[in-house]
């Protein structure tokens, strides 16, 4: 016998964890088991290596991407006179040189004015030379 009373519950538990760690170590070995390893009689499973040629080229420097973005500098353009913006003379993000024109004004209002004010000065010398002039008797 192999022993009796107290002894024998630590040999069953000896022989329990013995049985169980192999039937582990078989479990383990035959899940990583191929028929690659069968036939080089080796336990550890087969790794398959591909290599490919390595060529130089130059990346290419465009990335597409979501997102938003902040301008660092930034500046308010006011004008010294009011006026309704005719036509613009740059682009958004265009660098621009201190004394650039940037807009052109729609001046047809005022162009209309000053022909008003060039006719009614013709009128006033025509009316003052009738006037300063000596009639003939």
């Amino acid at each position: 016998m192999i022993g009796h009373g107290r002894h024998k519950g630590k040999y069953v538990r000896i022989i329990s964890g013995a049985i169980i760690a192999a039937m582990l170590i078989y479990f383990s070995y035959t899940k990583f088991k191929t028929p690659d390893t069968e036939m080089a009689g080796m336990g550890a499973p087969t790794v398959i290596v591909t290599t490919a040629q390595v060529i130089s080229e130059d990346a290419p420097l465009i990335v597409n991407v979501f997102g938003s973005l902040r301008a660092v500098d930034a500046a308010m353009i006011t004008s010294e006179i009011n006026g309704t913006i005719k036509e613009l003379l740059f682009t958004s993000g265009q660098q621009v040189k201190a004394g650039d024109p940037l807009i052109r004004l729609d001046d047809a209002l005022e162009q209309a004015q000053k022909t008003q004010a060039e006719a009614e000065l013709e009128l006033a010398t025509a009316q003052d030379l009738m006037f300063l002039r000596p009639t003939r008797q």
